[in-house]
């Protein structure tokens, strides 16, 4: 798993939060010096972005993203 700063980590478990509550975290939601960390999950593939195609997109966490979040957490990963 990759080495998360501390604002990439928060914005994980923002992500992760999300995608339970609503199904993901629109991009408008993310501030504007949010969108470094969120390039750098993406690029880990931790999370997704998904085009809504109305100019608004969602992020949304990976199967990868979880399993880093559990690490994190020092939970056992899932089998």
């Amino acid at each position: 798993m990759p080495t998360l700063t501390p604002s990439q980590h928060a914005l994980l478990q923002v992500v992760h939060r999300a995608d339970e509550e609503d199904g993901g975290l629109s991009t408008e939601d993310i501030e504007d010096d949010e969108y470094e960390d969120l390039e750098a999950l993406v690029v880990a593939g931790l999370v997704e972005t998904q085009d809504e195609g109305d100019g608004d997109a969602w992020v949304r966490v990976t199967a990868r993203g979880i399993e880093a979040l559990r690490g994190l957490r020092g939970e056992a990963p899932a089998p």
